[in-house]
């Protein structure tokens, strides 16, 4: 999901107007490595949620109003497979956030793991977040005093008080808290809020204190419509809010228009100082698991991190041999010269006046 302002600027937080949809709760099953005890090489685990399968009478874009996280999009099922495999690993770190949550599918299955004590799913429509919040409680991912102080924020825009956030860290102690949030990207206010809140729960949790995610996840976020600018708004965001030592940005992704978004997603992480590495589908998702998942339209798995020497390191994508990008170069000067023999092989229509 994308962040959006009107002509003045001031923030969009409402979903698309009369949006009607149909939702289904549908139970996907993503896949554990099985442990050395078990017979099997991997175990599956269910997880039930709600989405929209279908919408009626209105597109999921209306002007500044992007809805179009109600519905479950194949890059999200491949993060969730990776979180799955991985559920033993505990590297994702004590806090998480995930941009554009959408129906909250990998939030959730990040909660439900245990793989964080905080997972904040954050997402920049309203419509958007209650679904998530449903399937938050669906799940039973918050203690009852914490979906209380979510549910009555719900008419607030997803925005709490410092005060009912550190209630909430109190109230868990040793559980987890999924916690939705309405994050536009690029907004301050709602930067330094998060930033609050990190410090409020490192701070009872008696880490120290400190202002930055170690994880920051999302799935099917930037596609052919993300423009420049909002990409500088996601890494701006990103930048403000991943811890620059060790925190990782991991993006599952799909290609949708050959050369053209993967190659402003290299010039926007790179013009913030962000260099790329894949983790190769077969680690996390072996064939025999992959068949049993929803079609994942050849997803890859994406982890960005903070590099002083993002340019010289980027330069390098895109060539035959990369495994990020492999032929990245290669489909774009083709896409010119595709370009240049259509202008040549063109020629005017004829026009009778040409002879007068």
């Amino acid at each position: 999901m994308e962040s959006h302002y009107d002509k003045n600027n001031s923030e969009i937080c409402t979903g698309v107007p009369n949006l009607k949809a149909n939702y289904e709760i549908e139970t996907l099953t993503y896949y554990k490595a099985a442990s050395r005890s078990s017979s099997k090489s991997w175990l599956p685990y269910p997880i039930s949620l709600k989405y929209a399968t279908s919408t009626q009478g209105r597109n999921l874009i209306h002007g500044f109003a992007d809805s179009t996280g109600i519905m479950l999009w194949p890059a999200s099922h491949l993060l969730c497979q990776y979180l799955t495999w991985n559920s033993t690993d505990r590297a994702l770190g004590p806090h998480i956030l995930e941009l554009g949550c959408g129906c909250g599918i990998v939030s959730v299955t990040a909660a439900k793991l245990r793989l964080g004590k905080v997972v904040v799913c954050s997402d920049m429509d309203k419509t958007t977040l209650q679904l998530a919040t449903e399937n938050i409680s669906f799940h039973k991912l918050n203690s009852e005093k914490v979906q209380e102080m979510v549910s009555h924020n719900l008419s607030k825009d997803f925005h709490y008080q410092d005060d009912d956030l550190k209630t909430a860290v109190q109230l868990v102690h040793n559980d987890v808290i999924c916690l939705p949030y309405c994050l536009s990207w690029g907004n301050q206010k709602h930067i330094q809020q998060l930033q609050s809140f990190l410090q409020i729960s490192s701070f009872i949790n008696s880490d120290s204190p400190k202002r930055y995610f170690d994880t920051i996840l999302a799935a099917d976020i930037i596609y052919p419509n993300t423009c420049g600018p909002t990409l500088k708004l996601l890494f701006q965001t990103v930048d403000a809010l991943l811890s620059p030592l060790h925190g990782k940005f991991i993006v599952s992704f799909v290609t949708r228009d050959n050369h053209r978004t993967p190659l402003k997603l290299i010039s926007a992480a790179t013009e913030a100082g962000y260099s790329f590495d894949l983790i190769p589908n077969e680690i996390f998702c072996p064939k025999d698991v992959e068949n049993k998942l929803p079609p994942l339209m050849e997803a890859k798995l994406l982890v960005l991190t903070k590099n002083e020497n993002a340019v010289e390191v980027n330069a390098t994508l895109g060539s035959m041999t990369c495994r990020v990008f492999p032929g990245l170069i290669e489909q774009q000067k083709e896409a010119v010269l595709q370009a240049e023999r259509v202008k040549e092989e063109w020629t005017p229509p004829f026009c009778e006046c040409d002879d007068l």
